[in-house]
C-alpha cells in the first residue's frame, strides 16, 4: 500500500490539532516526539509485508482518516497514550487510574501494531 507523503503530512498536522486539546499539559512535550513516531509507524507500515499490513489497516486508517468522529478521535488519543507506554514514559496501570484512554484494550492494541510493525522506540 502507497500513501502519498501529502497524506501523511496532512494527517500528521490533524493529529497535532487533536492533541494540543486533549492531551494532559505535563505529556504535551511529547507531541513532536510522537508525531516523528507516526512518520516512522507509517514508513514501516508500507514496507510490512501484506499479512501484517491486512492486521493492521485499520489503526493506520483512524490516523490517516482526519475525521472528526468520535472514533477516530479516541483512536489518536489512545495511539498517543500507548506511544507513551511504549518508551516507558508512562505505565499502562497510570493511564488507566488517572482515566487518560478509554480501557486497556485500547493501549494493548496500539501497542500491537507498534511491535507488528517491529517500529523503533527512538
Amino acid at each position: 500500500m502507497v500513501i502519498e507523503s501529502t497524506e501523511v503530512d496532512k494527517a500528521l498536522e490533524y493529529i497535532r490539532e487533536c492533541l494540543d486539546r486533549m492531551v494532559l499539559n505535563e505529556y504535551s512535550i511529547f507531541i513532536d516526539d510522537f508525531l516523528q513516531f507516526l512518520k516512522r509507524l507509517i514508513e514501516e507500515f508500507q514496507k510490512a509485508p501484506q499479512e501484517v499490513q491486512e492486521k493492521v489497516a485499520l489503526n493506520i486508517n483512524y490516523l490517516l482518516s482526519r475525521s472528526k468522529s468520535y472514533n477516530v478521535i479516541r483512536a489518536i488519543k489512545n495511539a498517543f497514550y500507548a506511544y507513551l507506554v511504549y518508551v516507558n514514559r508512562i505505565t499502562v496501570y497510570k493511564a488507566m487510574k488517572y482515566k487518560m484512554v478509554s480501557g486497556a484494550e485500547s493501549i494493548y492494541s496500539w501497542l500491537r501494531v507498534y511491535q507488528l510493525l517491529k517500529v523503533p522506540q527512538k
